[in-house]
């Protein structure tokens, strides 16, 4: 009897563990983001005040397309034709937003979604 209660306590606090650990894990890949890739043409831009709103279709490695909302950096534009990776994920507040964008070359990304961005 004994043994049959050490047993099931085990079994508990395996599944507890493995499921905290499943959960954790979701949770910090989300905290990191996703990354998207786009690029920017004319028509994704425009000036506010003193910065740069873009608003641009990404798509991610597996061609999944998202609309996407952010500012330029210190009030730059981003070059037309530019292709970008953005980071969409969980921010400080606890909302959904693009977290960093960086420019890349059109060669780093990844097939399907430079298949969609050259379509669109």
């Amino acid at each position: 009897m004994k043994n049959v209660l050490i047993t099931v306590i085990l079994i508990v606090s395996v599944a507890i563990t493995a499921a905290m650990g499943i959960r954790s894990f979701l949770y910090q890949r989300k905290r990191q983001g996703v990354d998207y890739y786009t690029k920017i043409t004319p028509l994704s831009e425009r000036k506010e005040k003193n910065d740069y709103f873009y608003k641009v279709k990404a798509f991610d490695k597996n061609g999944n397309a998202i609309k996407l909302n952010f500012y330029g950096m210190d009030g730059h534009p981003i070059k037309k034709g530019a292709y970008l990776k953005i980071t969409y994920g969980i921010v400080s507040d606890g909302s959904n937003d693009v977290k960093r964008w960086e420019e890349v070359n059109k060669s780093s990304i990844p097939e399907k979604a430079l298949g969609k961005i050259e379509k669109d």
